[in-house]
């Protein structure tokens, strides 16, 4: 009979007999309740409350972006994971394209520095310095989504190389505007000896887009009236090691090759260089001497 007028709080797990009828359950305080829902509230909303906040604010972008930004096609090279997010939320609100891929149509290039503000020799930037693309840091989007308008581009622009090559970029930038001939006009390449596929492919697309002609067979020799009056065809010869290099054949392998390079040369008035002479023409945007 007690047990059936006994008081129960399911909730909190706690049962009054009527010997205490005189309590009260932990459901029937005032001040219980409330104080659990508000607990709840707490641990639940404050995420959801933030995550609205951020959809909003990236509304706002969308809708006072600058609409040029829509004719930016960003292209990236070597950026960190959290770099890469930075990119993409830029491009989500601005309304700005990326690709992946290295693409004639690409407007800037955004690539990693280290702590000198140097860049790396990656085909993005080396393509982007021959067609006169802007190459930028990564503190130009940031500067872009802060000011919720693209800014001006030229203190962003990288000026050198890991290998201490400079003003590539802009070089690159002043003669594409100036429509001045190509880096390498009038020059035909001839590749010899022992290159990667992969690096080959890659070297002779560098110099194609400098304006240079690549040779599919062994130069012939010219007479002197021609050698004078246009660039010299440069035999390249390439100085990376293939992979498992013993290294101690790194010099007789290098010296051969040099060799091989200079025998063609001699024999058809062709001038040597090796493949690294071609990337710092480019990475520089200057011819290098011979």
């Amino acid at each position: 009979k007690k047990l059936r007028e006994c008081r129960w709080d399911n909730e909190h797990f706690v049962i009054l007999c009527p010997l205490h009828a005189s309590s009260k359950l932990p459901c029937e305080c005032s001040t219980s309740r409330p104080t659990k829902v508000k607990s709840n509230q707490k641990g639940k909303n404050p995420q959801r409350q933030t995550q609205l906040g951020v959809n909003n604010g990236t509304k706002r972008n969308l809708k006072n972006f600058d609409r040029s930004s829509e004719k930016v096609v960003l292209c990236c090279s070597g950026l960190s994971a959290t770099e890469k997010e930075t990119v993409s939320e830029f491009a989500k609100a601005s309304g700005a394209l990326v690709l992946t891929t290295w693409n004639s149509a690409v407007t800037h290039v955004i690539a990693s520095v280290d702590a000198n503000k140097a860049c790396r020799r990656t085909l993005k930037v080396l393509m982007g310095i021959l067609e006169g693309k802007w190459i930028l840091t990564i503190k130009w989007v940031e500067a872009c989504t802060k000011a919720v308008a693209l800014v001006d581009e030229a203190p962003y622009e990288i000026s050198r190389d890991i290998h201490g090559v400079k003003y590539g970029p802009r070089l690159g930038r002043l003669r594409h505007q100036n429509k001045e001939p190509k880096l390498f006009a009038g020059f035909k390449f001839y590749l010899s000896g022992d290159f990667a596929p992969s690096y080959k492919g890659y070297l002779q697309d560098l110099l194609i887009a400098a304006g240079g002609t690549i040779l599919q067979r062994k130069p012939i020799a010219e007479s002197n009236g021609a050698a004078a009056s246009v660039p010299p065809t440069i035999i390249i010869y390439s100085v990376e090691l293939p992979e498992k290099c013993d290294v101690k054949k790194k010099d007789m392998i290098l010296a051969r090759r040099r060799s091989d390079a200079e025998v063609l040369a001699s024999a058809t008035g062709s001038k040597v260089a090796d493949n690294l002479w071609a990337l710092r023409c480019i990475a520089g945007h200057k011819l290098q001497d011979l």
